[in-house]
C-alpha cells in the first residue's frame, strides 16, 4: 500500500511538466511606405517655385481739374453773421472813450436773421482716374525627386517557454524566425522636370468725370475697368513629353520655322539616308516584388534613351559608288511604274537608361514584459531587437505576459546604369507599284530577321544605399511565458524523491 501511494505522489508531482513547447505565430505582418525619395533617405518632394518679375501697384490716381466754383456755394447775404447795431450805438455814445453812461461793450456781430441758402456755382469739367495693377512675367519651375512605394509582408514565429522547455531564472532561447511571405511589392517613379513662363496683365480701376456746361447745371458719369489676362508664353515638358510649347499649347516651335527638334521627344536625326539617330526622354519607372532566394524585394525598369540605326545596304551601295545597287524602279508604258528593294538591312546599337532597386528589410520588435526579466545579466521590462536575433531571456517563475510591437529597418539600393543592345533587322524583296487608277501598293517576302541582341551593361554611374523610411508599426497580440512556481518545483522534487525511494524499497524486497 505504501509503494502504491508513493508512486501516485510521484506522478502527481510530474503532471504540471507534461505540457509541450508552445509555438507563437504572427502571420501576415504587412508594412507599407509611400512617396519616399528614390535617391536618398527622406520623403519624395516636388519643388514648385514661381518668381514674378515686373511691377504692381494699388490705389494710384490722377485727375484733370478744370472745374471752378463750388457745389454748395452760399447765397450772398444769407447765413453767417451781420454787424451788431448795439455795438455801433455804444461807439457813438463814447464807450471806447470810457464814458460810464454807455455801459459795457456789446458784441461786434450777431447771427444773420436770414437763414443760409446755397447754390451750385460750378462751371467747367473734372476727370479722375484710379488704377490698380500687376504687369510683368511669372517664371515657374517644377522638379520632383521621383518616388518609391513598397509593401513588405512577414510571417514570424517563436517558441514561448512553458514548463517542460524552460526552467525559471535560466536563459531561454525563443528560437525566433521570420520569412518574407504574402504581398511584397516594390514600385518606383522616375524624376521629372518642367518649366514655364507666362505674361501677367492685371489692371483694374475706374474713370469718372464731372461736366458743368452752365453754372448750376452739372452732369456726372463713370466707367470701371477690369482686365485679367495671364497667358502662358512658353513651356517645357508640361505634358511629360519633353516638348516646348508656345502660347498655352496652341503652337509649337516648328510652327514658326524654329528647329522642329524643340517640339518634343523622341527627337530623330536622319544622316544623309545612311543612319538615323533617335533621342528619347527616358523615364525608367520600375515594378517588382519578392526574390525568395535572397529574401529581398527587387524591381528593375528601363526606357529608351538613344538609338543609332545604320542603313547597311545603303552604306554598302554608297561605298561601292552604285546608289541603286540594291533597288531600282522602272516604268511600264500606259500602266504605271514598279520599284523594288532587293534587301533592306538596318542594324545598330540601342541604349536604354536602366534602374535596379533592391530593398533589404529586417523585421524588428519591441517587447514589453509584464514583470522584469533578465537579459545579458541585466533586469529589464522592455527589449528592442531584430526579431531573428532575439537574445536569450531568463524568465522568472509564474506567468509573464510579453507584448510585441513590430517595425522594419529597411535599406534601399539604387543602381542607375546604361544598357547596350544591338538591333538587327532584315527585309527581303519589297516590291512597290503605282498603276494610277488601278491602284498602288507594295508586297514582298518581308521581314526575315528582327531581334535585339543584348551586348552589355555599363557599371552603375549612380549607386547609393540608404535607409528607406515611412513604414508603419504593428502591435501584436501578447503571448504568455509560463514557468513553474517555487511550490510546484518543491513538489516535483518530492515526487522524484518518492520514486527513488520506492525503487530502492522494491530492490531490497526483491533481494
Amino acid at each position: 500500500m505504501f509503494k502504491q501511494a508513493t508512486a501516485w505522489v510521484a506522478v502527481a508531482a510530474l503532471f504540471p511538466f507534461a505540457a509541450t513547447a508552445v509555438p507563437v505565430s504572427y502571420n501576415g505582418l504587412s508594412f507599407q511606405t509611400a512617396d519616399q525619395s528614390i535617391w536618398d533617405t527622406g520623403d519624395s518632394f516636388i519643388l514648385n517655385e514661381t518668381k514674378f518679375i515686373g511691377a504692381q501697384w494699388s490705389g494710384l490716381s490722377t485727375n484733370l481739374d478744370l472745374l471752378a466754383g463750388s457745389e454748395n456755394a452760399r447765397v450772398p447775404g444769407t447765413g453767417g453773421t451781420v454787424p451788431n447795431p448795439l455795438y455801433a450805438a455804444w461807439v457813438l455814445c463814447g464807450g471806447p472813450l470810457g464814458n460810464p453812461l454807455c455801459g459795457d461793450a456789446p458784441s461786434t456781430t450777431i447771427p444773420n436773421p436770414i437763414p443760409a441758402a446755397t447754390f451750385d456755382s460750378r462751371f467747367g469739367a473734372e476727370v479722375i482716374g484710379t488704377s490698380n495693377g500687376k504687369i510683368g512675367f511669372n517664371f515657374g519651375l517644377s522638379i520632383d525627386s521621383g518616388s518609391v512605394d513598397a509593401t513588405v509582408s512577414y510571417d514570424a514565429e517563436l517558441i514561448a517557454p512553458d514548463y517542460m522547455n524552460a526552467n525559471p531564472f535560466e536563459p531561454f532561447s525563443l528560437n525566433p524566425n521570420s520569412t518574407l511571405a504574402g504581398v511584397n511589392t516594390l514600385e518606383t517613379n522616375f524624376s521629372e522636370l518642367s518649366a514655364y513662363a507666362e505674361a501677367v496683365m492685371q489692371l483694374s480701376g475706374e474713370i469718372s468725370a464731372t461736366g458743368c456746361p452752365f453754372i448750376g447745371t452739372c452732369y456726372e458719369g463713370s466707367t470701371p475697368y477690369n482686365i485679367d489676362f495671364t497667358p502662358e508664353i512658353i513651356s517645357f515638358n508640361q505634358d511629360g513629353t519633353g516638348g516646348v510649347e508656345l502660347f498655352d499649347g496652341l503652337f509649337q516651335p516648328s510652327d514658326f520655322g524654329v528647329n522642329p527638334l524643340l517640339d518634343g521627344f523622341p527627337l530623330s536625326f536622319d544622316i544623309a539616308g545612311l543612319a538615323e539617330i533617335t533621342l528619347y526622354q527616358s523615364q525608367p519607372d520600375t515594378s517588382g516584388g519578392l526574390n525568395a532566394g535572397t529574401q529581398t524585394l527587387q524591381s528593375t525598369g528601363q526606357d529608351d534613351l538613344l538609338d543609332l540605326i545604320l542603313d547597311l545596304d545603303n552604306i554598302v551601295a554608297t561605298a561601292a559608288g552604285v546608289p541603286g545597287l540594291f533597288g531600282s524602279s522602272f516604268d511600264i508604258p500606259v500602266l504605271g511604274s514598279v520599284g523594288f528593294d532587293i534587301i533592306n538591312v538596318a542594324m545598330g546599337p540601342t541604349i536604354d537608361l536602366q534602374q535596379n532597386f533592391e530593398l533589404e528589410p529586417t523585421l524588428w520588435v519591441d517587447l514589453l514584459f509584464s514583470k522584469p526579466v533578465e537579459v545579458g545579466g541585466i533586469m529589464v521590462t522592455s527589449l528592442s531587437s531584430a526579431w531573428d536575433n532575439l537574445p536569450d531571456i531568463s524568465f522568472g517563475s509564474g506567468e509573464t505576459w510579453v507584448t510585441p510591437e513590430f517595425y522594419l529597418s529597411s535599406y534601399l539600393n539604387n543602381d542607375t546604369l546604361l544598357d547596350f543592345d544591338l538591333a538587327f533587322m532584315i527585309d527581303l524583296l519589297q516590291i512597290y507599284y503605282d498603276f494610277g487608277l488601278a491602284g498602288s501598293n507594295s508586297f514582298g517576302i518581308g521581314n526575315v530577321l528582327d531581334e535585339a541582341i543584348s551586348l552589355f551593361d555599363t557599371p552603375a554611374f549612380y549607386s547609393n544605399r540608404f535607409e528607406l523610411l515611412g513604414f508603419n508599426r504593428i502591435a501584436g497580440d501578447p503571448f504568455l511565458a509560463k514557468l513553474p512556481e517555487p511550490g510546484t518545483l518543491l513538489l516535483y522534487g518530492l515526487g522524484l524523491f518518492g520514486l527513488g525511494y520506492a525503487a530502492r524499497r522494491k530492490a531490497k524486497a526483491a533481494a
